[in-house]
């Protein structure tokens, strides 16, 4: 004879404890983000490309700003930030750049409109800008070219900006090659030595004429021009 055990208890029903309850409900919170975020981006990024086109200067250059924070989704901006690199403010135009150069957006507009900022911009720092921003894009032989244009200026402080650029553009420094013999005979040491240095990161690519006037350099009366000099000839040989 089989006695049951009137004490066994049967298995309970699933209960979710309050942790498990917690979990639950915060997935459904994150699902629900999930959907709901794309429509906000995309009305967050109507509203700035919208405001690009605003008649006032501070809120063309912070459209330009916001849009440059959402990265990659603001990818449409591109050609209109390039537009706004003509615009006649400058915080406009150095956020323009700010945007360009996250976006990598390295069209051939966009390359020649920059470069035209870094040879002739209107402001030190927006050329700066400009210049710092066709290393970013990687467009090195626009920004040697802009530094070429610098080191033709009658402006002594644009002659050793466009010498330091062509002394850190390496071997694309050479579209410049005629400028840089040049410039070893300028009146300022600092250009000189820069330009003494390009010439030496050329080595075999550095023109003829330049070892007679590196040579005459050796016996400048500034240490740092002759020590350049030495090193470059060193590198052309």
């Amino acid at each position: 004879m089989t006695i049951c055990n009137t004490k066994e208890m049967l298995p309970a029903p699933d209960r979710l404890s309050p942790r498990a309850s917690c979990w639950r409900m915060g997935l459904l919170l994150v699902l629900l983000f999930a959907l709901l975020l794309p429509g906000c981006g995309n009305k967050q990024l109507k509203k700035e490309l919208e405001a690009l086109n605003s008649s006032t200067a501070t809120d063309r250059a912070n459209a330009l700003l916001h849009l440059a924070d959402m990265g990659v989704a603001a990818k449409s901006a591109g050609p209109r930030a390039v537009e706004l690199l003509k615009d006649p403010d400058m915080q406009v135009k150095t956020a323009a750049i700010k945007l360009i150069v996250t976006l990598k957006h390295k069209t051939p507009d966009a390359l020649a409109a920059v470069g035209a900022l870094a040879g002739s911009a209107e402001d030190d720092d927006l050329r700066g800008n400009a210049l710092n921003a066709l290393m970013a894009l990687d467009a090195h032989e626009e920004h040697a070219k802009a530094c070429a244009e610098l080191l033709g200026s009658k402006v002594e402080r644009l002659r050793e900006l466009g010498s330091l650029g062509l002394a850190q553009a390496n071997e694309h420094a050479v579209v410049a090659k005629t400028q840089l013999v040049a410039g070893l005979e300028d009146s300022l040491p600092y250009v000189r030595a820069n330009c003494a240095t390009a010439l030496g990161n050329l080595g075999s690519n550095a023109p003829p004429e330049a070892k007679d006037k590196l040579a005459a350099l050796l016996k400048d009366g500034e240490s740092m021009v002759a020590d350049e000099a030495k090193k470059a000839l060193e590198k052309i040989k």
